[in-house]
C-alpha cells in the first residue's frame, strides 16, 4: 500500500459535508466543481461532483450525484455554469425539501432559484427536439 497516496486522498476529502435540513439557504460557490466518485459497499461506482461552498460564513463540501436531468442539483448547476461561464464566486439561493424515495429512504430535493428560468428554457428546447 502506498500510504502517501492514501494520505493525500484522505486530506483532499477533508472538509465538513453539507447536509442541510429542509429550508432556504444562500450559498456561495468557493471553487469550480471537481469530478469524483462514490464507491458503495457492493463495489458500485457512482460519478459525483465535489463542490466547495460557503453557507452562513461556514465552509462545507457539497457532494452530489451527477444527475441525468436538468431538475437535479447537478443539472441546475450545469445550467448555471453554462450561463455564467463558471460557478466560482457566484451566490445562489437553494431551497431544500426532504422527500422519501420509492424505498421510503429520505433524501433531499434541491431547487436553485436562479436556475428555474434556465430549466424552463432547457426543457422547452428539449421538447422541441423530440
Amino acid at each position: 500500500m502506498e500510504y502517501e497516496n492514501e494520505f493525500e486522498k484522505l486530506k483532499a476529502g477533508s472538509g465538513e459535508t453539507w447536509k442541510p435540513e429542509s429550508g432556504a439557504y444562500n450559498i456561495e460557490i468557493l471553487e469550480e466543481p471537481e469530478n469524483t466518485e462514490f464507491t458503495a459497499e457492493d463495489g458500485k461506482v457512482t460519478p459525483q461532483w465535489k463542490v466547495p461552498i460557503k453557507v452562513n460564513d461556514k465552509e462545507y463540501i457539497w457532494y452530489m450525484t451527477k444527475g441525468k436531468t436538468f431538475v437535479s442539483a447537478f443539472g441546475q448547476l450545469v445550467l448555471l455554469g453554462k450561463a455564467y461561464i463558471n460557478l466560482k464566486g457566484h451566490k445562489f439561493n437553494v431551497l431544500v425539501m426532504k422527500l422519501k424515495d420509492r424505498n421510503q429512504k429520505e433524501k433531499n430535493q434541491y431547487t436553485i432559484t436562479e436556475a428555474i428560468p434556465l430549466m424552463k428554457e432547457a426543457t422547452v428546447k428539449e421538447e422541441k427536439v423530440k
